[in-house]
């Protein structure tokens, strides 16, 4: 029994500043409270800061858009009320500035990324058109 007592001892540390604590260089105390009160300062907890890239946020963007245009087009659900209520003239607004977005950034896009997205609108297109057609819009 005595030994299960002294498995789980614990020995308390006390690594603050002006510890009596023998086991503890004072020096790398500091050292180490310098360099946490600087990330904290700067409240960037990582090496370095992250770059926001212009491009990858209108990706971001065209995502955002695919999944209005969808709701707009009536494919999917709105989130909110679980309704489908199609809106044309949204989703038309909504792919034609996804076109204007591809179209400014695709100098910027490796060959897959302008097929991904080529593709997204392509789809954006015929599902617009087929749901205008059964909504006897055309």
């Amino acid at each position: 029994m005595d030994d299960a007592k002294n498995q789980w001892q614990y020995k308390v540390v006390d690594k603050r500043e002006g510890s009596n604590d023998k086991n503890v260089n004072n020096e790398e105390q500091k050292e180490s409270k310098v360099e946490n009160g600087n990330k904290e300062a700067s409240g960037n907890t990582t090496e370095e800061p992250i770059e926001i890239d212009i491009v990858n946020t209108l990706k971001w963007m065209i995502e955002i858009l695919r999944s209005q245009i969808y709701i707009k087009i009536g494919l999917i659900a709105h989130p909110q009320t679980n309704l489908i209520v199609q809106d044309f003239p949204q989703a038309k607004l909504g792919i034609d500035v996804l076109m204007l977005i591809f179209e400014k950034i695709s100098t910027f896009l490796k060959s897959e990324e302008k097929r991904t997205i080529q593709s997204i609108i392509s789809d954006l297109q015929l599902n617009y058109v087929n749901q205008l057609k059964k909504s006897g819009n055309i």
